[in-house]
């Protein structure tokens, strides 16, 4: 036999209690006119879901609302149909496989399944289906792989990728080939790897971009890869300058131009491209930025270079 919870009507409620499904050829699946309640009565109830195997949500309600639930998943998260409810909701879902090609997919781009999202496992997590996956609140890989491949990942809160070196999978931290990774706080990738493995995979950040000596950007080796574009358009931001980008596109215009700025000397190995706000080049008389492909600014777009050096290998510039 196969232990599972199968839900197909009626509603089981889970206040500060702890379900454990421990097969992995098991696992919970929410079935039409069922509800899986894990909101909690009590102030301190943590309701906890334990699932070595899968998670359906086909038909059913998983309610998180006002929850600081807990739900562990071994296998992958599949939610076709139904509904997942996170109305102030603080819960978190934690994939942490040893085994398999867990897959993470919801039924609609705009439906939103998780809050946190965290990844602590040896395996690589891959978002599946055709539908954006949205987070609400933050994602952090702890350990493993979160690849975004040609989908697209939301993340309202902010991105930490964390991941410490493990054998079993290629990236140590997050990757997206053709898809899109749109982050409106904070992108960290200090300590692992923030991978393209496509030329038109594309990083949108609102919030700060922050490299570190351990972790890295990783454009490939030529063919260069993948295009980052700032996009905060009422806070000025910093570009790391400790990794090589390829394509960089700043597009901040909000009722003020705000600022883009290398904290360092500045490696493009394809495009800049200008389409609004200001793209400062300044940090001492020694700094030097190298852009080896265009350097584009449009219209209403600024580009201010100050005690540095810009060497480019084609300028695009609006009219006067």
């Amino acid at each position: 036999p196969n232990p599972s919870v199968d839900l197909n009507g009626g509603t089981l409620f889970l206040d500060a209690s702890r379900l454990v499904v421990s097969n992995a050829t098991g696992g919970v699946d929410v079935g039409t006119g069922s509800t899986l309640d894990m909101t909690g009565t009590a102030p301190t109830a943590v309701p906890e879901m334990d699932v070595e195997g899968a998670v359906s949500i086909a038909g059913g309600t998983l309610t998180l609302a006002g929850s600081a639930a807990q739900i562990y998943v071994a296998g992958s998260w599949t939610h076709t149909t139904g509904t997942v409810n996170l109305s102030a909701s603080t819960s978190i879902v934690r994939f942490d496989a040893t085994a398999g090609a867990p897959t993470i997919t919801v039924p609609s781009t705009g439906t939103t399944d998780f809050t946190n999202l965290e990844l602590s496992t040896t395996r690589t997590v891959s978002l599946g289906g055709t539908s954006t996956v949205d987070v609400s609140g933050n994602a952090t890989v702890i350990d493993g792989d979160l690849a975004v491949g040609a989908l697209t990942l939301v993340v309202v809160g902010g991105l930490a990728v964390d991941s410490d070196n493990v054998a079993n999978v290629p990236v140590n931290g997050v990757s997206v080939s053709t898809g899109v990774i749109r982050v409106a706080g904070d992108l960290d990738y200090a300590v692992a790897n923030l991978q393209f493995t496509a030329a038109t995979g594309r990083v949108e950040l609102a919030g700060g971009l922050l490299g570190g000596a351990s972790g890295t950007l990783d454009i490939g080796a030529g063919p260069f890869l993948g295009t980052v574009e700032l996009t905060n358009t009422t806070a000025a931001q910093t570009i790391p300058a400790v990794d090589p980008f390829n394509h960089l596109e700043i597009d901040k215009q909000g009722g003020t131009p705000q600022d883009a700025t290398p904290d360092g000397g500045l490696t493009l190995q394809g495009n800049l491209l200008v389409t609004s706000g200001r793209f400062v080049a300044d940090g001492g008389a020694a700094l030097s930025h190298t852009i080896s492909g265009t350097l584009t600014v449009t219209a209403g777009a600024t580009l201010l270079v100050q005690r540095s050096q810009v060497t480019v290998n084609n300028l695009v510039a609006p009219p006067p």
